[in-house]
């Protein structure tokens, strides 16, 4: 059994993105994201060749673009982008939290940034979640290489969502 609490993850910043692998290095055949979305950030789309990706929304409110269409989302949605589709996801007023899954092993070999088209953030909606980000709450000396021991609850190989 591998247990990764949320404490031990080590965030990378990617474009418009915070994003962390809970199970780098262990050889699984697949692979997951935890996923921290600013409010008010402008994005360009991502794409993964090799494989779809499902998004659960944890927390927060966003809008995914896929190939030029829009739909909003909140917690306990879900989201299927087939392999090889255009897509990125925006916060609505606040932080947006995703959990995403890939069948696919090597995530950083299974992502390509895409130049366009540039995605501005969505208004904001008063009703939605505050602009604190969930990370605040995390010990500030978090590790951030992954250790030596591929089991290790803090590892994160660097890999893109």
């Amino acid at each position: 059994m591998s247990v990764h609490p949320q404490e031990g993850l080590c965030y990378v910043d990617l474009p418009g993105r915070r994003s962390a692998d809970p199970f780098a290095g262990l050889g699984l055949g697949v692979s997951a994201r935890a996923v921290r979305i600013a409010p008010g950030v402008e994005r360009r789309p991502h794409r993964h060749p090799h494989s779809a990706e499902v998004v659960h929304v944890v927390a927060g409110r966003g809008r995914v673009w896929q190939d030029g269409e829009q739909v909003d989302v909140g917690p306990g949605d879900w989201v299927h982008v087939p392999a090889g589709t255009a897509h990125a996801t925006l916060a609505v007023g606040g932080w947006l939290e995703l959990a995403c899954f890939f069948p696919h092993g090597d995530l950083a070999a299974n992502l390509e940034e895409l130049d366009g088209p540039l995605l501005a953030p969505p208004a904001s909606d008063p009703a939605a979640d505050t602009t604190d980000d969930p990370t605040d709450d995390l010990p500030d000396d978090l590790p951030d290489d992954p250790p030596d021991d591929p089991t290790a609850s803090t590892t994160d190989s660097g890999a893109h969502r």
